[in-house]
């Protein structure tokens, strides 16, 4: 479905700064929101979990986006769950074994600092994403 048509239904942009991790990446599902906090994914393993098959987790990860949120054992869980494919707002990790686990992902940036697993962040509740923040 073209980008008109998503428009004429609804369907918001989240964002000019964002990129499919690896060509040819795309998708169109519901989506579940998560927030990370700062330096942590662990709302993120939370969500790989909880999320029923063919959702998109949409993840506000712009406290420090410096992190590496999503990496490839987030990428492979993912799949292995029947995930449509994860939007963040902050960076990733691992590209090229993401592209091998075929999970469309899309991101700001790429980066290798990890990120860790403390405070747990928020999983369904809404975030605010591209246009909301403006």
């Amino acid at each position: 479905m073209g980008t008109a048509a998503l428009t004429r239904c609804g369907a918001r942009p989240l964002g000019s700064h964002l990129f499919a991790v690896w060509p040819g990446a795309s998708f169109a599902a519901t989506a579940l929101p998560v927030r990370c906090p700062p330096g942590d994914n662990l709302a993120l393993h939370v969500a790989v979990a909880q999320a029923p098959p063919e959702t998109a987790l949409v993840v506000d990860a712009s406290g420090d986006p410096e992190y590496g949120y999503v990496d490839e054992i987030l990428a492979v869980a993912a799949r292995m769950r029947g995930l449509s494919g994860i939007i963040v707002d902050g960076c990733v990790s691992d590209v090229a074994a993401i592209a091998r686990t075929g999970l469309p992902v899309v991101s700001a940036r790429i980066s290798v600092r990890a990120s860790g697993h403390y405070a747990g962040g928020e999983v369904g509740r809404e975030v605010p994403f591209g246009d909301d923040r403006m």
